[in-house]
């Protein structure tokens, strides 16, 4: 399993020597370190917000366009931002590595559209699906303002029949101050099987090594 998440861990550190707008982990001395969610949001979104509220924990997460014009705010979309950081994860989910730039940028431009039209939150931050950076990502990223944001610490919750024991321990040997984690918000069942108790063991070892989450 280890050798699975070096593999998982190690291409995006390569991609952020390329640019300073391409972020693998954010270095700071206040022990911080930044837990994301990708692919949201889905059945599920609302619940795991009120569950990281309950513990405390802030984070980020990087919606695709397509879930979140088909997302129930419940007619309060601000409400619902203010209590996480959302950044854009394209349109669609398509791979980077298969677009062309017209492509890519309207597939960003149309995740950063619906994004604010139902939170009123305008993305500073994109995740390319995979993890997959190219030139014209980060050109367009540098043009417009936006960082781009990766991981070095792949949680691995969407692997089939991943334990969760497995999931902490191999990410508790990659936390450092500085580290994204990324995790995945795959509807309920994922929620309550995975995430839950992740969550809950993840925040009980960060805590007694005196790290503390941070958003991005």
């Amino acid at each position: 399993m280890s050798l699975k998440y070096l593999w998982l861990n190690i291409p995006p550190r390569i991609a952020s020597t390329f640019s300073p707008v391409v972020v693998s982990r954010v270095p700071n001395h206040e022990n911080k370190i930044f837990l994301t969610f990708d692919d949201g949001p889905t059945d599920a979104t609302k619940h795991l917000l009120t569950y990281l509220e309950s513990m405390s924990i802030v984070s980020t997460f990087f919606w695709t366009g397509s879930n979140v014009a088909s997302f129930d705010t419940d007619g309060d979309g601000s409400r619902l931002a203010s209590s996480v950081t959302i950044g854009n994860h394209f349109n669609d989910h398509r791979d980077p590595w298969t677009m062309r730039r017209k492509a890519m940028q309207e597939s960003i431009s149309e995740a950063a559209t619906a994004i604010t039209s139902k939170t009123g939150v305008v993305p500073k931050t994109v995740r390319p699906p995979y993890g997959h950076v190219t030139p014209g990502l980060v050109s367009m990223a540098r043009a417009n303002g936006l960082r781009v944001i990766l991981w070095d610490v792949m949680a691995g919750d969407f692997m089939d029949g991943i334990d969760v024991e497995v999931m902490v321990a191999e990410c508790c040997k990659r936390i450092q101050s500085g580290s994204i984690v990324v995790l995945h918000d795959h509807g309920i069942r994922h929620f309550e099987d995975v995430l839950i108790p992740f969550i809950s063991r993840l925040n009980t070892r960060i805590v007694e090594a005196g790290f503390s989450f941070s958003a991005l």
